[in-house]
């Protein structure tokens, strides 16, 4: 399926509208012609702002529309040619709409955003509640949530449910700022006596186990040891031939188990690397990687492609060549799923692509994994 039929999978359009902002892009980025792309994806960004004001809940399939998919384009073209500043508000927006269908990839983009700007963005209350209580699904991020918390006082013009919400994220993260923002919350006029006999003892078993000192505090008290926590991780290997893309869906050939389709959006995390062994042709190897590299599981699950074994043109027909084919799917796959580049967010299109000599070189520079 070529991309202008994946966007109209998106988009909803049919043969006889408009082309859609995301196609027109991509034309213009295979022209190499990256900031009329930008222009592109950039105008249509500010105009579904203005249409689409800010709900205060998303519906649960936000990060499936037309709006979130040109956000995230616009983005991903950002951190190519270093405009990530600018693209920052339109990032933004999709990790509004994430928070609502899929928290734990707000969180990931959170961090990401913040890596990629000098000074993390100034956000309101309710997102900052929204993530910190994304974070709180992953034990590993407690320290981050508690960290999107710590800074906060209470303020009684507040409404009484995000002075709440606050106070229990606070509390879970066992922030600096639990005593206050929960000495505020029990304050609430009408509060029933169940919800505050609750954030009562787990305030308690909070202190019982320690509130985390404030960035503030720490540094005053001058540099701590950090030690590093490992994770012995192994491959759990999957094999296959990619055959089409229908829409949101991958159709792949798997040895022993015949056609499958995997939700494209189950990707957490796509590598892509060229693997050139020297004494036989090269190939780009790429992994669909079913769990997160933030995840503490031992074995990641990974769906492995060569392009030894399929022919690129074959998924993408309307591309001029194998090569701008490949480049093309892998955007495609990158942005319908949402996935972490591996190794960056360049070489993992193929601008370029990294080079390895084996297959287990890459694993283990990479992934970090040695088998």
């Amino acid at each position: 399926m070529s991309l202008r039929d994946l966007t109209r999978k998106i988009t909803g359009g049919d043969e006889g509208g408009e082309t859609s902002p995301l196609v027109r892009a991509q034309e213009l980025l295979g022209m190499g012609a990256q900031n009329e792309a930008w222009q592109v994806l950039a105008s249509a960004s500010q105009s579904a702002a203005r249409a689409t004001p800010r709900p205060a809940a998303p519906s649960p399939d936000a990060s499936t529309s037309e709006a979130h998919a040109i956000d995230k384009a616009l983005w991903d073209l950002a951190v190519r040619i270093d405009r990530e500043d600018e693209a920052a508000p339109a990032f933004l927006r999709c990790i509004r709409r994430e928070l609502r269908s899929d928290p734990g990839l707000a969180a990931f983009h959170w961090f990401e955003l913040v890596d990629r700007l000098d000074e993390p963005p100034a956000i309101d209350l309710p997102l900052r509640l929204g993530l910190a209580r994304a974070m709180l699904l992953d034990p590993d991020l407690e320290e981050s949530a508690a960290r999107m918390l710590e800074e906060l006082d209470d303020d009684a013009t507040r409404p009484a449910a995000l002075r709440l919400g606050l106070a229990q994220a606070a509390v879970r993260a066992r922030s600096a700022s639990a005593e206050t923002l929960t000495a505020g919350a029990l304050s609430i006029p009408g509060l029933p006596e169940a919800e505050r006999a609750a954030l009562a003892e787990q305030l308690a078993s909070a202190r019982a186990a320690g509130l985390r000192k404030s960035l503030q505090e720490a540094d005053a008290e001058g540099p701590i040891e950090l030690a590093a926590m490992d994770v012995e991780r192994s491959l759990q290997l999957f094999e296959a031939v990619p055959h089409a893309v229908d829409g949101a869906k991958l159709a792949l050939e798997l040895p022993g188990q015949g056609r499958r389709r995997i939700a494209i959006d189950k990707v957490q995390a796509l590598a892509a690397v060229r693997i050139d062994p020297g004494n036989a042709a090269a190939y780009v190897l790429i992994d669909l990687l079913m769990d997160s590299l933030w995840s503490d599981v031992e074995r990641l699950r990974t769906i492995r492609l060569r392009t030894r074994d399929f022919e690129p043109r074959a998924l993408v027909p309307d591309a001029a060549d194998s090569q701008l084919a490949l480049q093309t799917l892998l955007r495609n796959l990158l942005a319908v799923s949402g996935a972490q580049p591996l190794p960056d967010a360049s070489s993992a299109v193929g601008e370029p692509f990294h080079t390895f000599a084996t297959e287990r070189a890459y694993e283990t520079q990479v992934l970090e994994i040695t088998r």
